[in-house]
């Protein structure tokens, strides 16, 4: 699983691992060819005064393609598509190819996990969450992609 940690002083609704994991796994990707890569899309999370709001930039890909699921005080967002073309096409060059990932954020205690929703609209994924009174969360859940 793909994740990273950003400095939660800078972030209440940080992610759920560390920048070295995803340094090092893009480094090895590349070092060690791109039958290991995997692709990790950059992510922009917003916070105002009703929510927060997390972009993740995947474009080429459909809405289904997306798992989205809440689980205790985590959000997971993950695809998983396997490569059709195989090695049948002589590339001289590859640079991008269709890839798994998965990122998990923690989530604030005054989000209201009941009301999380989620677009995807010109490969960004824009995923919303409200903000409420602590003592009203459902905590686990799917999450359906409009």
């Amino acid at each position: 699983m793909h994740k990273i940690n950003l400095n939660p002083l800078f972030d209440e609704l940080r992610p759920v691992a560390s920048v070295f994991d995803e340094l090092l796994q893009g480094g090895l990707s590349t070092i060690l060819g791109e039958g290991l890569a995997t692709t990790s899309p950059r992510v922009n999370i917003v916070k105002n005064e009703k929510d927060y709001i997390i972009e993740l930039a995947a474009p080429g890909l459909n809405k289904s393609d997306f798992n989205l699921d809440v689980e205790q005080s985590e959000l997971n967002v993950s695809v998983a598509i396997k490569d059709e073309s195989g090695d049948s096409e002589n590339f001289i060059r590859r640079e991008y190819r269709n890839a798994s990932f998965s990122k998990s954020f923690h989530i604030p205690k005054d989000v209201d996990t009941a009301a999380i929703s989620a677009t995807y609209e010109n490969g960004v994924l824009r995923i919303a969450l409200p903000k409420i009174n602590t003592d009203e969360n459902t905590w686990s859940r799917t999450i359906d992609i409009n």
